[in-house]
């Protein structure tokens, strides 16, 4: 995705990423190599331009990113969904949550799904993750 952005856009991911230290919704920090953050597009669609928009990031471990696109397949923990990711988004990135901003980049004046927090087992992690690195497995099942 990364290279139909042009140099602004670029430039804007780069100053957002600044901000974000730690994986929305497991909060494995940045600095912690042993698992990669990503970003990610709440809507997809991201080609066209206006998907280049703070409003539409999220920061994601890998973990968590793969699981949100591949589920139980991925990793042996909860699944993660739209509802769960916006969520995230609101708690991890208040500054930017706008939901009807999201809508109109699928063209809608609603979403179509409400927030809501993760599983317990992300919550639990949350507590991990934010602690000495030794408290952190980057794959724990």
């Amino acid at each position: 995705s990364d290279s139909m952005m042009n140099p602004a856009e670029k430039a804007a991911v780069e100053e957002w990423l600044k901000g974000q230290h730690r994986c929305a919704v497991c909060w494995w920090p940045k600095s912690d190599g042993r698992r990669q953050c990503e970003l990610h597009h709440i809507c997809g669609g991201f080609s066209r331009s206006k998907g280049h928009d703070k409003r539409n990031y999220l920061l994601l471990c890998e973990r968590c990113h793969g699981v949100f696109h591949s589920g139980k397949i991925y990793a042996l923990c909860p699944d993660l969904d739209r509802s769960t990711l916006l969520w995230s988004k609101e708690d991890s990135d208040p500054d930017n949550y706008d939901p009807q901003f999201l809508a109109t980049l699928k063209n809608k004046r609603h979403l179509g799904y409400e927030p809501s927090p993760p599983d317990q087992y992300y919550l639990d992690e949350r507590k991990w993750n934010s602690g000495p690195w030794k408290n952190r497995s980057p794959w724990r099942q």
